[in-house]
């Protein structure tokens, strides 16, 4: 029988998104449409830095 489901580094990646999000992406969207101002660039940067940018981006075109 095939088993469906994440791999141990899918959960992996999936818990430290859901942290992310939680700690950092949400007060970002909150601030960005409560004063109606743009994303703040330095949490794309950090985004970038935990490897969140470019997951779906095939590793031959520079994605993760």
């Amino acid at each position: 029988m095939v088993q469906f489901g994440f791999t141990q580094e899918q959960r992996a990646l999936r818990e430290a998104a859901r942290r992310f999000a939680a700690g950092v992406l949400f007060d970002a969207a909150a601030c960005t449409e409560r004063e109606g101002v743009e994303f703040p660039a330095a949490v794309l940067r950090q985004m970038a830095a935990h490897g969140f940018v470019g997951l779906d981006v095939p590793v031959d075109y520079g994605g993760q």
